[in-house]
Formats: structure tokens, C-alpha cells, sequence
């Protein structure tokens, strides 16, 4: 029974991550679109977990995504950067997320 309840426990420990992490994803793409995020512009994982109340693990892994999205790009042992995007890019961008 015990080891239930650790599990359920590691499930919701693990959503919430994920929720965390998308929370900050979602907050980037939003910004992104209403222009608060300037192409180019450099992202600090400690502003945005300030920014969006959470650690910098979930901010770390948002910026993975991100990337991988083709959002921003990361620069090794530069951080990461808002990408330049064409309007068009903007667009598809916008409408698939």
C-alpha cells in the first residue's frame, strides 16, 4: 500500500514538472507573440523563473524545448536567444501552438 502511494506521488511529482515546464513554454511563445520577446533577445533561465514563479530546472528544460521547437536558438556557454524569425515563420508558428 505504501509503495502505492509513493508512486502516486511520483506520477503527480512528475505532471507537476511537466506543468511547470509548459507553463514556461507557453509563457515564452506568448510573449513572443504580443512582442514582449524582441528577436535576438537573450533569455536568462534565473529572469524567467523570477518571471514565471518556478525554479530554473523547468526554465532549463522549457529552453530545450524551445529549441527544439525553433524558437530560440542556444549558444553554448551563451545562454539562449530569442530567434529571428521571418513574419511568415511567426505565423505557422503561432497557429500550430
Amino acid at each position: 500500500m505504501a509503495s502505492a502511494s509513493k508512486s502516486d506521488d511520483a506520477e503527480n511529482g512528475s505532471e507537476k514538472g511537466q506543468s511547470l515546464v509548459q507553463l514556461v513554454v507557453e509563457g515564452v511563445i506568448d510573449g513572443v507573440g504580443k512582442g514582449q520577446f524582441a528577436p535576438g533577445q537573450r533569455l536568462i533561465a534565473a529572469d524567467l523563473a523570477e518571471t514565471f514563479h518556478v525554479s530554473r530546472a523547468p526554465v532549463r528544460e522549457a529552453l530545450h524545448i524551445l529549441a527544439g521547437e525553433g524558437v530560440v536558438d542556444l549558444i553554448p556557454n551563451r545562454g539562449a536567444r530569442i530567434k529571428k524569425l521571418t513574419n511568415t515563420q511567426l505565423v505557422d508558428f503561432l497557429e500550430f501552438s
